[in-house]
């Protein structure tokens, strides 16, 4: 996907944060920005729910302590 390489998940989950005081996250679609989005969620202690990519990084509980997992079937 496009928006993948520019990050722009990322871009919008901090403009969420601050200008829209988001309780939680879905998502996002793309690895590197379930890495980022992830640690951030973590850092403003917001819920995040997302499918997990098989990146063996996210399953450090301590590091992403607020994500939620579901399976896609």
């Amino acid at each position: 996907m496009e928006s993948c390489n520019k990050f722009s998940g990322v871009e919008n989950a901090a403009f969420m944060h601050y200008k829209g005081n988001a309780s939680v996250y879905f998502g996002p679609g793309c690895n590197n920005e379930m890495l980022t989005i992830g640690r951030l969620a973590s850092f403003w202690n917001v819920p995040i729910i997302a499918h997990l990519s098989g990146n063996d990084a996210l399953s450090n509980r301590r590091e992403f302590d607020t994500l939620g997992s579901v399976a896609l079937t």
